[in-house]
């Protein structure tokens, strides 16, 4: 499956246009050694800085919710190892 052109490709590099952001995107032939860049930017639908502003105070607000819930998972995680 896939082209056998681009098996041995590494991208490096990616942000999600979803930010608002042009997207910095490096690719490698490893094969080979080389590298290529491009950029890619999104010219149709952008974000509002309200709806960006918006998504970083929601990621804010989550924060301390999402860090006790790592906390737990590591917490479960050790005990495992310890289990066997």
């Amino acid at each position: 499956m896939g082209n056998d052109k681009i098996q041995d490709t590494v991208l490096s590099d990616v942000t999600p246009l979803s930010l608002n952001i042009e997207t910095y995107v490096s690719a490698i032939v490893k094969a080979t050694g080389v590298k290529k860049s491009i950029t890619i930017t999104n010219d149709k639908r952008r974000l509002s800085n309200e709806e960006v502003e918006r998504m970083v105070q929601d990621a804010k607000r989550y924060k301390a919710e999402d860090d006790d819930h790592l906390k737990k998972v590591k917490a479960k995680l050790r005990f495992g190892e310890l289990c066997l």
